[in-house]
This record gives C-alpha cells, structure tokens and sequence, in this order.
C-alpha cells in the first residue's frame, strides 16, 4: 500500500519508506528564471532582486501568480509532458518600468511553454523548440513524498 519495510533478523522494523506521488506540477512555485527575448538574442533572466515571482498550478486548471507587481491567472492543461497555459490575465496596478518588462517577459515565457519536467524540487518549462521558457522551484515540496 505504498510503504516499503524493512526488517532486521529478529523481525523489528528498521527502515520505513514511503512511495512517492508521481511528478506533478500541482502547487506553488517560485519562479527562479525566465526566458527573454527571442531568436540569437534570447536569454534566461533571474527575477529581480526584490521581486519573488511565483505562479500556482491548481488541480482544476487553474494557474495563477504574481510576477513581481500584478497579478495573474489563466487556464492551462497538461497531457503526458505537454502542457499549454494562457491565455493569461492580469491586474493593471501601476509598477516600475522594469518591474512591468519583467511582468510581460514571464508571462510571455509561460504562455511559450509546450513541455514540462520535474526534478526534485525543481521544473522546467521549454519551448516547442526545446528553449527554456521558464525554471522553478517548489514552494510547497514535501521531502520523500510525505
């Protein structure tokens, strides 16, 4: 039933483990960089310093955030690796010149998304070219699935 025992000679438990949830982009996470640009100029940017961008997948299709001023939310779908987001919405507080490129430039990354991974902790979303749009870090992880 998802646990695995192990046991020493006279029978007592000594390791317990617990089975992991498959991967899963269900949650918050930070947004720790983002793709900028296109073509020969495009890169992957850090957030501003005082600026925590997070987006939240939710389990009805649901994603939502902030990129650094505004909030934001759309639909988004996955199936197998694939993933589609957007399109998305937003406040329209008044913010810092710089604050509002970073705005549009992570929200244009997470509509650009075609695929998804994860890894421990962290996740990528690429392009249909395969080019980081977006990289993340979990802000509601579990370690060992519990």
């Amino acid at each position: 039933e998802g646990t695995l025992t192990l046991t020493d000679a006279a029978g007592a438990e000594a390791l317990a483990f617990q089975a992991q949830s498959p991967a899963s982009l269900e949650g918050a996470w930070e947004i720790t960089g983002y793709l900028v640009g296109s073509g020969e100029t495009a890169a992957v940017t850090s957030p501003l310093v005082g600026t925590q961008p997070i987006v939240t997948f939710g389990p009805d299709g649901i994603v939502s955030g902030t990129a650094g001023c505004n909030q934001f939310s759309g639909g988004y779908g996955i199936e197998g690796s694939d993933i589609t987001i957007g399109p998305l919405m937003s406040t329209l507080m008044a913010c810092a010149d710089d604050v509002t490129a970073q705005e549009s430039a992570v929200m244009q990354a997470l509509e650009g998304a075609a695929t998804w991974s994860v890894s421990g902790t962290t996740a990528e979303l690429r392009g249909a070219t395969d080019t980081i749009q977006v990289t993340l870090s979990s802000l509601s992880a579990t370690p060992f699935g519990g």
